[in-house]
């Protein structure tokens, strides 16, 4: 899981801006939820990303992308309930990926 800072630097670097507030919306609950991969449920996904776009607009959608793809190494779940079965290892995976210790990784392919 990527921190704070990361995401910011990470922002700075793709949007020239840090939207530290985006992360710290996205992240909001984190503590609330007992600092575990939980929080994810309520806002890292699809449905969290059209929430910020119709908040602050389209930039800032493109700060949450930025934040979930890196939480969840490269890909945006669709909901909350998604999200819920990856955390419990019963998603069906994208193409191309695979779940190891709890986090969906790319699937490298020997020829």
């Amino acid at each position: 899981m990527a921190s704070y800072k990361e995401h910011c630097e990470d922002c700075q670097k793709q949007l020239g801006k840090d939207w530290s507030f985006i992360h710290i919306w996205l992240d909001e609950f984190f503590v609330k939820m007992g600092c575990n991969e939980k929080h994810r449920d309520i806002r890292h996904h699809l449905k969290g990303i059209q929430e910020v776009r119709k908040m602050w607009g389209d930039e800032a959608s493109k700060a949450a992308e930025i934040h979930i793809i890196k939480d969840f190494n490269g890909w945006i779940p669709k909901d909350e309930i998604e999200v819920q079965k990856w955390r419990m290892g019963v998603i069906e995976v994208p193409l191309g990926y695979k779940i190891e210790d709890g986090k969906l990784v790319k699937e490298i392919v020997n020829e």
